[in-house]
């Protein structure tokens, strides 16, 4: 018993038993000197009601804000795009659909966000994909390469990623579809662009399948490799990985020479080489296979870029070129400015 005469905040625990919340959380009122159990028991029974209606509200505020704050935004169009291309067969963990399916983009940049957003739907719906770590150098023979290992932080180099280059931290698993970054055999098919299905990740080796041409169904096995950046950087780095990325989407220019199943065209980027739209919307079996996702602000057209020197004769370019347009006619003036005149000399 508490001793008489005595707050009963200085004799309880700061947890008292039968309440289950801090004694400091009691109204003013219940802080009184010489309670007897009948009225401790009544004044507990009024502070858990109480408490039990504040968690209540409480809780309806927080569902409210997240509601508010995790309101649904609208899809974009290239989301849009995976959702037609691959959502119902994600859905359904058919990854015999998946890999007849491919979205081409036109940069690398879109590619890789297009890649990594399908991977990480599968792995949402408990498809568990196995991060293959590679090792990155730099070139033992570039001039200054100690001096470079000090300027250069090493988790920054793992973000580096080109044309040629696999990702450091590569996410595969049975079942997904990949491509070659290098030319490794060119007897077996083995080139920059072809398409190949896992079918093992091992420690050094992955062992796959064509996913198309005359070996279709055939195995075989691509080994870990050594692959230099080139000179896309100051420096070279050198990257020992599978040379493989991801497939579920690719560019426009490594599908040229490929016959396509269901293709999906992710426009929002416009083409920026003579003959990409052209290669673009040729990669499928026909018309009906083909979903193209554009920019809003074209209105469902896209930008088409040609050459007049390829597809005109030398006749017609030439009256094109010749054409003076303020920007031309004004370099022409310029140049006729800066010529030198010849003058008498008396």
């Amino acid at each position: 018993m508490p001793p008489k005469n005595r707050d009963l905040s200085l004799w309880v625990n700061p947890f008292y038993p039968s309440l289950g919340v801090p004694f400091f959380e009691l109204p003013p009122e219940c802080r009184i000197v010489g309670l007897n159990p009948t009225q401790v028991k009544s004044l507990t029974q009024a502070v858990m009601k109480s408490t039990r209606n504040k968690v209540k509200r409480g809780n309806k505020k927080l569902k409210a804000g997240y509601k508010k704050k995790h309101k649904s935004e609208p899809l974009t169009p290239t989301q849009a795009l995976i959702n037609t291309m691959y959502g119902p067969f994600i859905e359904n963990s058919d990854f015999a659909e998946i890999v007849k399916r491919i979205i081409l983009a036109s940069t690398n940049s879109q590619v890789q966000e297009i890649n990594n957003s399908v991977i990480d739907r599968l792995t949402k719906k408990g498809h568990r994909f196995q991060t293959v770590y590679g090792v990155d150098t730099l070139d033992e023979d570039e001039p200054g390469k100690d001096r470079n290992l000090l300027n250069y932080d090493p988790l920054w180099l793992h973000t580096l990623q080109t044309t040629g280059l696999p990702p450091y931290a590569l996410r595969v698993r049975k079942g997904c579809p990949v491509i070659l970054v290098r030319n490794l055999n060119a007897a077996a098919d083995l080139m920059n662009g072809t398409r190949l299905l896992v079918d093992h990740v091992r420690t050094n080796v992955l062992v796959c399948r064509y996913l198309n041409g005359v070996r279709k169904g055939e195995i075989v096995l691509i080994p870990k490799i050594k692959l230099d950046s080139g000179r896309d950087f100051p420096f070279k780095l050198i990257r020992k990985q599978f040379p493989v990325k991801p497939c579920f989407a690719m560019t426009i220019n490594k599908s040229q020479g490929q016959t396509l199943e269901y293709v999906g065209l992710d426009m929002t980027t416009p083409v920026f080489s003579h003959g990409q739209c052209y290669v673009a919307f040729s990669r499928a079996k026909g018309w009906n296979n083909i979903w193209v996702a554009t920019d809003p602000e074209y209105k469902n057209r896209v930008k088409n870029v040609v050459w007049n020197e390829a597809l005109l004769p030398k006749e017609k370019v030439s009256t094109i070129t010749n054409i003076q347009t303020p920007r031309t006619s004004q370099r022409v003036k310029t140049q006729n400015k800066n010529k030198d005149i010849p003058c008498n000399n008396q």
